[in-house]
């Protein structure tokens, strides 16, 4: 598309905002409360987030963020460092299973709390909020360490995200064996998980 054809450009933001629907808005923020600008500050031990009042008739707003999977390259600076320099305002975590932990060693900060708060500091001091730990595993998988490896991450999941007040947790429910001698998950119609 040359530069002439086009007479009105139009941001993702504004897209959003014009085309969303009801199911869009169950994810918003108000506009006057982005998460770049006011990212939610825990109190004390408890991490429990100040209680945010929404002005009736606000307009809302959409926080653009990424999975960090797409940065497993880099380091959990490195990654700030860009993500923030996108205007990225939100982010998912990977804890394990599929999508790996390069940036949440899980274990580390499941067992020290100030280092979980230090942890997600590290996101806020740069205007990105972690909306969500993210475990993709499969619990039902027909080898039973592999198995419980996924059912321990989607644990130690739940308690990090209790530690630092994080609501929301994305996970795969898994795929069993087509018979009861299968070795490998009977995933019907993609090549991902391996």
């Amino acid at each position: 598309m040359d530069g002439g054809s086009c007479k009105t450009a139009i941001n993702r933001r504004d897209f959003l905002s014009q085309t969303g629907s009801g199911i869009l808005a169950a994810a918003t923020v108000p506009a006057s409360l982005s998460w770049s600008s006011n990212p939610p500050k825990p109190d004390g031990l408890s991490g429990a987030a100040e209680p945010v009042t929404v002005p009736s008739g606000a307009k809302k707003k959409i926080p653009i963020g990424v999975f960090d999977p797409v940065y497993d390259h880099l380091t959990l600076d490195q990654m700030l460092d860009k993500v923030s320099a996108l205007g990225l305002e939100a982010m998912e975590i990977g804890t394990g299973g599929y999508p790996n932990n390069p940036h949440c060693a899980l274990d580390d900060l499941i067992e020290d709390k100030a280092k979980a708060k230090a942890w997600v500091k590290k996101f806020e001091a740069k205007g990105i909020r972690v909306a969500t730990l993210s475990c993709h595993g499969n619990p039902v998988h027909p080898n039973t360490q592999h198995a419980q490896k996924d059912v321990e991450t989607f644990r130690k999941t739940v308690q990090l995200a209790e530690i630092l007040d994080i609501k929301v947790i994305v996970g795969f429910s898994g795929c069993p064996g087509g018979t009861p001698t299968d070795t490998q998950p009977n995933w019907i119609t993609y090549d991902w998980p391996p």
